[in-house]
């Protein structure tokens, strides 16, 4: 299966995807955007996610991995595309945003940024 997301791959590129030579394809996708110079990530994604599926992050990862660079990943089990916090603030009526083990995301993203070291 293909980390690209067809959907957010075109409406980020503005042209359909085949119309892109595969160096492009290889260029704008996202897991091949980790580069050795990469900023440290903190990526998450639940694992529900109908819209984009969660492989695109866990590929994305894995490319960081390669690199041996900063990473932090959390899948969390539930959450529909656009959790947003996961919580009360950002539901915004919709119960399949409120998430709680994804809003947790938050705490961790602000604690991994505690462990960088300057650089």
């Amino acid at each position: 299966e293909s980390a690209t997301h067809v959907g957010s791959f075109e409406n980020l590129l503005g042209k359909k995807l085949s119309e892109f030579t595969e160096e492009e394809r290889r260029r704008y996708s996202l897991e091949y955007a980790a580069r050795e110079n990469s900023a440290p990530m903190f990526i998450w994604h639940t694992a529900t996610d109908e819209l984009v599926p969660v492989i695109g992050s866990l590929s994305l990862a894995k490319r960081m991995a390669e690199l041996k660079l900063p990473l932090k990943v959390s899948i969390y089990p539930y959450g529909t595309h656009g959790v947003a916090l996961a919580n009360e603030v950002t539901k915004c009526g919709n119960e399949n945003w409120l998430q709680p083990m994804a809003e947790s995301w938050v705490r961790e993203a602000a604690e991994f940024a505690k462990t960088l070291k300057d650089s």
